[in-house]
């Protein structure tokens, strides 16, 4: 079951219908009215809105997957290899921690970490891009 989101004149609905199979994108054709929440009772006449369904998000590729950076060295972007969505924001982990958003990154790609080095200390950094499929918009 895919749940389609649809944003209209400041409006959204939410639509669930099945879409089988593994595709990057599928055309479909829905029936819509609207029908006032509260005062008018009257529902408009059906539109038929051709719609295209994208597949669900799907990872990427970071890379470089991997970097040693010493004393002095200067770090390397980090680039996301599109799988299927948009980036809206990045997350870093130091050490064994969990991931966290690390707002400094922003929703760029690709992205050019500031890595703090300490003398001595060896700290391990890693990053992962956040993926989400935006909603659709249509005028109805």
């Amino acid at each position: 079951m895919l749940q389609l989101c649809l944003e209209a004149d400041g409006r959204t609905a939410l639509v669930n219908f099945p879409v089988p199979g593994a595709y990057i994108t599928r055309i479909r054709k829905i029936r819509v009215r609207s029908i006032y929440s509260t005062g008018l009772t009257c529902p408009s006449n059906f539109r038929d809105v051709t719609v295209t369904v994208f597949g669900p998000s799907q990872a990427g590729t970071i890379a470089p997957a991997t970097q040693t950076i010493c004393d002095g060295a200067v770090v390397a972007s980090i680039t996301w290899t599109p799988g299927r969505g948009t980036i809206q924001g990045w997350e870093r982990a130091i050490n064994a921690g969990g991931f966290v958003a690390d707002g400094t990154l922003g929703v760029g790609n690709p992205i050019t970490p500031v890595v703090p080095l300490v003398a001595g200390v060896q700290t391990t950094y890693r990053y992962r891009a956040v993926i989400q499929k935006r909603c659709l918009r249509t005028h109805l």
